[in-house]
């Protein structure tokens, strides 16, 4: 029972990162660029932030969906929200979030171990 609750939470939190990587993309590609004057680093910060999401989110679904590996989906699901999170904060303001830089090769390593895990 245990592990059926942690797959579904999964699957879940997989579909809510899809949902929100969706909109997120849409932000960034009609408003943000405005919103922060057309500076191409911070868009571009926030583009790969919306396709690591989107590609992470998939990974989870199949991770949840394949029941293959909770360890798998933990990876993913943090690294996900550390790697895109963070760049998202910094795209927003840099200068408040500087401090998170290392967070986000955190984040990133926790995605590698996610695919790792999934083919272990």
């Amino acid at each position: 029972m245990a592990s059926l609750i942690s797959h579904t939470l999964f699957w879940r939190l997989g579909c809510v990162l899809g949902a929100s990587g969706v909109g997120l993309g849409a932000y960034g590609s009609h408003g943000f660029p405005r919103q922060v004057n057309g500076d191409e680093q911070r868009v571009g910060q926030w583009r790969t932030a919306v396709q690591y999401q989107m590609m992470h989110s998939l990974a989870l679904l199949a991770a949840a969906y394949s029941k293959r590996s909770l360890v798998a989906s933990a990876f993913l699901a943090s690294g996900t929200v550390l790697f895109s999170g963070t760049l998202y904060l910094r795209a927003l303001n840099p200068d408040q979030f500087s401090g998170l830089r290392r967070l986000a090769p955190t984040g990133g390593m926790l995605l590698i171990f996610g695919w790792l895990a999934l083919a272990v």
